[in-house]
């Protein structure tokens, strides 16, 4: 009968190192699980790192590309003004001289109208 008592003691502690080994299993698995979910969300979270990077750059090439079309626009419109200013002057030029012969002509006509008309008093 002791030995009866005795196994069925030794059996009740195996019994409890047995459920304390599950519970501590079913911790360990929580854990894993949880750690799991970690390991997964740090994925997703470089991921979504990756895709930002990635956006940056297109939009970094994309103010790159902006910037050179403007730097190009700004060069063609200084080109434009230059034009306009040398056309300008061009005009400037041509009608100081249109002027300049208007007045030389009409100097020219009073000269001939006040010859005729001398030469008209003179007859």
């Amino acid at each position: 009968e002791r030995e009866l008592e005795e196994a069925q003691r030794e059996l009740e502690k195996a019994l409890a190192k047995v459920k304390t080994l599950e519970a501590a299993a079913m911790e360990s698995q929580r854990d894993g699980s949880r750690a799991g979910e970690a390991v997964k969300k740090a994925k997703e979270a470089q991921e979504g790192e990756k895709r930002a990077k990635e956006q940056l750059g297109k939009e970094r090439d994309l103010v790159k590309d902006l910037t050179k079309e403007a730097k190009g626009l700004r060069e063609e419109l200084a080109k434009v003004g230059q034009e306009m200013e040398a056309a300008k002057a061009s005009a400037a030029k041509a009608e100081a001289e249109a002027k300049r012969r208007v007045e030389a002509l009409e100097e020219r006509a009073a000269g001939q109208v006040q010859a005729l008309e001398e030469r008209g008093k003179l007859e």
